[in-house]
């Protein structure tokens, strides 16, 4: 299963099998050591969430990221990450309020209460 993730300053964008998502980042996301490798490592942890609750849990997973501090960091999942460039992640343009169309979304998820401080479900 392939995935692609993208983050700015202002949003999460999440692409699963041609649907996507996004998830707005709250004004003051930015804080006590949360910046944009702290929401790349957590558009992973939604991309998991989101693969559970598409009932995708037998494949194996590659996350596309263009942060190399995530790509090369550590990594507690059961998964690859690989760089991919902003210009070639086809989750840049959601990512950044540019929404595909008429490509399906994923469904919204109820976000962890850690995350809902910081990110509000925009899809």
């Amino acid at each position: 299963m392939l995935e692609e993730i993208h983050c700015t300053n202002v949003s999460v964008g999440l692409i699963i099998g041609g649907c996507w998502h996004v998830w707005m980042l709250r004004d003051h996301w930015q804080a006590n050591s949360r910046d944009i490798s702290w929401a790349k490592a957590v558009s992973i942890k939604l991309g998991l969430i989101m693969h559970s609750a598409l009932s995708y849990r037998t494949c194996s997973i590659c996350w596309w990221c263009n942060n190399q501090g995530v790509t090369c960091g550590r990594v507690e999942i059961n998964g690859h990450v690989m760089y991919i460039s902003s210009t070639q992640n086809p989750a840049d343009p959601p990512s950044q309020g540019r929404f595909p169309t008429p490509s399906p979304t994923l469904p919204a998820l109820e976000l962890p209460a850690t995350f809902k401080p910081y990110l509000i479900n925009d899809t």
